[in-house]
Protein backbone atom coordinates (compact mmCIF):
# COMPACT_ATOMS: atom_id res chain seq x y z
CA UNK A 1 0.00 0.00 0.00
CA UNK A 2 1.28 3.44 -0.82
CA UNK A 3 1.96 5.79 2.17
CA UNK A 4 -0.87 7.97 2.56
CA UNK A 5 1.08 11.61 1.62
CA UNK A 6 2.40 9.77 -1.79
CA UNK A 7 -0.77 9.40 -2.77
CA UNK A 8 -1.98 12.69 -2.94
CA UNK A 9 1.27 14.13 -4.55
CA UNK A 10 -1.25 13.80 -8.04
CA UNK A 11 -4.10 15.89 -6.53
CA UNK A 12 -1.45 18.66 -4.91
CA UNK A 13 0.04 18.69 -8.43
CA UNK A 14 -3.50 19.17 -10.18
CA UNK A 15 -4.19 21.63 -7.68
CA UNK A 16 -0.84 23.95 -8.33
CA UNK A 17 -1.78 23.91 -12.24
CA UNK A 18 -5.10 24.23 -11.70
CA UNK A 19 -4.05 27.86 -9.46
CA UNK A 20 -1.43 28.13 -12.56
CA UNK A 21 -3.49 28.41 -15.22
CA UNK A 22 -6.52 30.46 -12.92
CA UNK A 23 -3.42 33.28 -12.52
CA UNK A 24 -2.70 33.32 -15.65
CA UNK A 25 -6.05 33.99 -16.81
CA UNK A 26 -6.83 36.47 -14.33
CA UNK A 27 -3.35 38.04 -15.13
CA UNK A 28 -4.31 38.01 -18.69
CA UNK A 29 -7.90 39.67 -18.24
CA UNK A 30 -6.03 42.68 -15.82
CA UNK A 31 -6.21 45.94 -17.37
CA UNK A 32 -3.16 47.69 -18.48
CA UNK A 33 -2.69 51.32 -17.19
CA UNK A 34 -1.32 53.67 -19.29
CA UNK A 35 -0.02 57.86 -18.52
CA UNK A 36 0.17 60.69 -20.65
CA UNK A 37 2.04 64.16 -19.54
CA UNK A 38 2.95 65.81 -18.93
CA UNK A 39 2.46 68.77 -21.56
CA UNK A 40 2.56 72.33 -21.39
CA UNK A 41 1.21 74.72 -23.56
CA UNK A 42 -0.04 78.31 -23.46
CA UNK A 43 -4.09 78.90 -24.69
CA UNK A 44 -4.04 74.81 -24.43
CA UNK A 45 -2.48 71.97 -23.71
CA UNK A 46 -3.89 68.32 -24.67
CA UNK A 47 -2.80 64.96 -25.25
CA UNK A 48 -4.77 61.62 -26.83
CA UNK A 49 -4.59 58.47 -25.50
CA UNK A 50 -4.64 56.67 -29.46
CA UNK A 51 -7.92 53.94 -30.36
CA UNK A 52 -7.36 50.28 -29.88
CA UNK A 53 -9.84 48.15 -31.11
CA UNK A 54 -9.54 45.24 -28.37
CA UNK A 55 -9.94 47.82 -25.41
CA UNK A 56 -11.58 50.54 -23.49
CA UNK A 57 -10.48 53.35 -21.90
CA UNK A 58 -11.51 54.92 -18.27
CA UNK A 59 -9.62 58.04 -17.01
CA UNK A 60 -9.08 57.28 -13.04
CA UNK A 61 -6.17 59.93 -12.28
CA UNK A 62 -6.14 63.62 -13.92
CA UNK A 63 -4.18 66.97 -12.30
CA UNK A 64 -3.95 69.81 -14.53
CA UNK A 65 -2.45 73.62 -13.99
CA UNK A 66 -4.17 76.77 -15.53
CA UNK A 67 -3.79 80.50 -15.21
CA UNK A 68 -7.41 80.57 -16.31
CA UNK A 69 -10.27 81.16 -14.00
CA UNK A 70 -12.39 79.34 -16.11
CA UNK A 71 -10.49 76.61 -17.12
CA UNK A 72 -11.41 72.83 -17.53
CA UNK A 73 -10.29 69.80 -18.27
CA UNK A 74 -11.94 69.12 -21.64
CA UNK A 75 -13.17 65.01 -22.21
CA UNK A 76 -13.78 63.60 -25.51
CA UNK A 77 -14.13 60.21 -26.82
CA UNK A 78 -14.19 59.23 -30.76
CA UNK A 79 -18.30 58.40 -31.02
CA UNK A 80 -17.61 57.42 -34.80
CA UNK A 81 -15.36 56.60 -37.31
CA UNK A 82 -14.61 56.18 -41.12
CA UNK A 83 -11.60 54.74 -43.19
CA UNK A 84 -9.30 56.79 -45.12
CA UNK A 85 -9.02 55.53 -48.59
CA UNK A 86 -6.21 57.72 -50.32
CA UNK A 87 -2.51 57.64 -48.72
CA UNK A 88 -0.86 61.06 -48.67
CA UNK A 89 2.69 61.71 -47.01
CA UNK A 90 1.98 65.87 -47.84
CA UNK A 91 1.89 66.88 -44.08
CA UNK A 92 0.93 70.44 -45.04
CA UNK A 93 -2.24 68.86 -46.92
CA UNK A 94 -5.47 69.99 -45.44
CA UNK A 95 -8.04 67.39 -47.12
CA UNK A 96 -8.50 63.50 -46.16
CA UNK A 97 -9.93 61.36 -48.80
CA UNK A 98 -12.60 58.94 -47.28
CA UNK A 99 -15.16 56.63 -48.24
CA UNK A 100 -17.90 58.68 -47.14
CA UNK A 101 -18.14 61.73 -45.24
CA UNK A 102 -21.51 61.36 -43.45
CA UNK A 103 -22.32 63.82 -40.96
CA UNK A 104 -18.76 63.62 -40.22
CA UNK A 105 -17.41 66.94 -42.17
CA UNK A 106 -19.68 69.68 -40.36
CA UNK A 107 -17.77 72.70 -39.72
CA UNK A 108 -16.39 73.05 -36.66
CA UNK A 109 -16.52 70.17 -35.30
CA UNK A 110 -13.43 68.03 -33.79
CA UNK A 111 -11.68 64.96 -35.34
CA UNK A 112 -8.86 62.33 -34.41
CA UNK A 113 -6.65 61.36 -36.74
CA UNK A 114 -4.63 58.50 -35.90
CA UNK A 115 -2.13 56.62 -38.63
CA UNK A 116 -0.34 54.06 -35.97
CA UNK A 117 2.34 56.22 -35.03
CA UNK A 118 0.73 59.70 -34.47
CA UNK A 119 -2.78 61.03 -33.49
CA UNK A 120 -3.80 64.79 -33.85
CA UNK A 121 -6.72 66.73 -33.14
CA UNK A 122 -8.32 68.61 -35.91
CA UNK A 123 -11.10 70.92 -37.14
CA UNK A 124 -13.28 70.59 -39.75
CA UNK A 125 -13.65 73.54 -42.10
CA UNK A 126 -15.98 71.95 -44.30
CA UNK A 127 -15.90 68.64 -46.99
CA UNK A 128 -15.48 69.09 -51.02
CA UNK A 129 -18.33 66.98 -52.49
CA UNK A 130 -19.25 63.42 -50.44
CA UNK A 131 -15.31 62.24 -50.06
CA UNK A 132 -12.94 64.92 -48.84
CA UNK A 133 -12.98 66.05 -45.51
CA UNK A 134 -11.40 69.62 -45.38
CA UNK A 135 -9.59 70.55 -42.25
CA UNK A 136 -8.51 74.62 -40.61
CA UNK A 137 -4.78 73.49 -40.52
CA UNK A 138 -2.48 70.83 -42.00
CA UNK A 139 -3.12 67.38 -41.47
CA UNK A 140 0.78 67.00 -40.08
CA UNK A 141 0.90 63.84 -39.84
CA UNK A 142 1.08 60.72 -43.07
CA UNK A 143 -2.39 59.33 -44.08
CA UNK A 144 -2.61 55.78 -44.58
CA UNK A 145 -5.08 53.94 -46.27
CA UNK A 146 -7.26 52.24 -43.76
CA UNK A 147 -6.62 54.43 -40.93
CA UNK A 148 -9.50 56.21 -39.40
CA UNK A 149 -11.06 59.80 -38.88
CA UNK A 150 -12.98 59.76 -35.68
CA UNK A 151 -15.29 62.41 -35.13
CA UNK A 152 -14.95 63.24 -31.23
CA UNK A 153 -18.25 63.34 -29.22
CA UNK A 154 -19.31 66.63 -26.94
CA UNK A 155 -16.80 68.10 -24.23
CA UNK A 156 -17.30 66.80 -20.67
CA UNK A 157 -16.02 69.90 -18.32
CA UNK A 158 -14.20 69.26 -14.88
CA UNK A 159 -13.43 72.50 -13.62
CA UNK A 160 -9.63 73.04 -12.89
CA UNK A 161 -9.76 77.44 -12.23
CA UNK A 162 -6.68 79.37 -12.32
CA UNK A 163 -4.86 76.81 -9.76
CA UNK A 164 -1.97 74.48 -10.36
CA UNK A 165 -1.97 70.51 -9.52
CA UNK A 166 -5.90 70.48 -9.79
CA UNK A 167 -6.66 66.77 -9.37
CA UNK A 168 -9.36 64.10 -9.75
CA UNK A 169 -9.46 60.61 -9.45
CA UNK A 170 -11.96 57.80 -9.46
CA UNK A 171 -11.86 54.30 -10.64
CA UNK A 172 -13.64 56.02 -13.95
CA UNK A 173 -13.51 60.11 -13.78
CA UNK A 174 -14.47 59.23 -17.75
CA UNK A 175 -14.93 55.99 -19.65
CA UNK A 176 -14.52 56.38 -23.56
CA UNK A 177 -16.43 53.85 -25.88
CA UNK A 178 -14.63 50.38 -26.58
CA UNK A 179 -11.95 51.05 -29.35
CA UNK A 180 -12.11 54.80 -29.48
CA UNK A 181 -9.63 57.35 -28.88
CA UNK A 182 -9.84 59.67 -26.08
CA UNK A 183 -8.42 63.64 -25.99
CA UNK A 184 -7.93 65.58 -22.90
CA UNK A 185 -7.51 69.23 -23.02
CA UNK A 186 -6.85 71.98 -20.32
CA UNK A 187 -7.44 75.50 -21.84
CA UNK A 188 -5.72 78.74 -20.28
CA UNK A 189 -4.62 82.24 -21.01
CA UNK A 190 -0.67 81.96 -21.15
CA UNK A 191 -0.15 78.51 -19.79
CA UNK A 192 -2.25 75.43 -19.25
CA UNK A 193 -1.07 72.13 -18.43
CA UNK A 194 -1.67 68.68 -18.38
CA UNK A 195 0.04 67.24 -15.87
CA UNK A 196 -0.68 64.07 -15.75
CA UNK A 197 -3.53 61.98 -17.62
CA UNK A 198 -4.01 58.29 -16.20
CA UNK A 199 -6.26 55.78 -17.90
CA UNK A 200 -7.00 52.04 -17.35
CA UNK A 201 -7.73 50.16 -20.99
CA UNK A 202 -9.96 47.22 -20.01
Amino acid sequence: MKPKFLSSVPLLAACAVATTIIGLAAFADSPTYETRGPVTGTSSAEVIFPDDPQTQLRLVTLIGSSDLAASVFSLRAGDYAINITTANTNLAATNIIVAQTNAIAISNDLIIVGNGFSNKTLTVWGSLGSTNIITTAAIGITQRVGDSVFHLSAATSLGIGASSNKTFTGDAIYVAPKGRPLRVLVNGTSYSSVDTASAHRD
